[in-house]
């Protein structure tokens, strides 16, 4: 995805605004924010997922790899920290309402929230508490199918992550990795996630 193109050369990334002028890149801020307050609501499964078709499916997945190049672009104006954060907020909100029995889980919620993560997933400092806080929490989650093959696969995509922060001693937990490990592992046991597992 290309959202913003210099000249004519359609392979121009949004990563040579910032190196023209950052007061440029910062002017368009607030509307790349309010982008991806809108794309992280369509990742999300729709209420009646259970009943759609394999086409719908496909169609579904075709429009979630569209948004996962759009954030990665996104990330480029605002920040990879600041993205995340964006594509956290339902999850957070979730978590607190949850918490204090506003209402029950939704997998749904989180489960698109660890979707659009995996797009960061390459551009994330090694000392982000945000990062160590999505992973750690991992082996908490529920085991829902797609909820599962989406955290087992981010778990997968955040290796090197993990890998470098415990090589820069950013890694708050030293077991985070076994934890992840473990989980990951008896994930394969699972029919309905043992692909995603071993993908990770």
């Amino acid at each position: 995805s290309r959202i913003v193109s210099m000249g004519g050369d359609p392979d121009t990334e949004l990563d040579i605004l910032p190196n023209v002028d950052s007061g440029y890149s910062k002017m368009f801020q607030p509307a790349f924010s309010k982008l991806v307050c809108s794309l992280r609501d369509h990742v999300k499964f729709a209420d009646d997922v259970d009943t759609w078709t394999k086409g719908e499916h496909k169609d579904f997945q075709k429009i979630r790899h569209s948004i996962s190049d759009t954030l990665t672009d996104a990330k480029k104006i605002l920040g990879a920290e600041a993205t995340l954060s964006l594509l956290l907020e339902p999850l957070q909100q979730h978590h607190a309402d949850c918490g204090s029995g506003k209402s029950a889980f939704d997998w749904r919620i989180a489960e698109a929230a660890y979707y659009c993560a995996k797009s960061l997933s390459r551009s994330m400092p090694f000392d982000s508490p945000l990062v160590y806080h999505l992973l750690t929490a991992i082996p908490t989650l529920p085991r829902q199918p797609e909820l599962l093959c989406t955290s087992c696969s981010a778990a997968g995509f955040y290796s090197s992550w993990v890998a470098g922060a415990m090589e820069r001693g950013k890694l708050p937990d030293s077991t985070m990795l076994s934890t992840l490990l473990s989980f990951i592992s008896s994930a394969l046991y699972d029919n309905r996630t043992a692909q995603a597992a071993a993908e990770a």
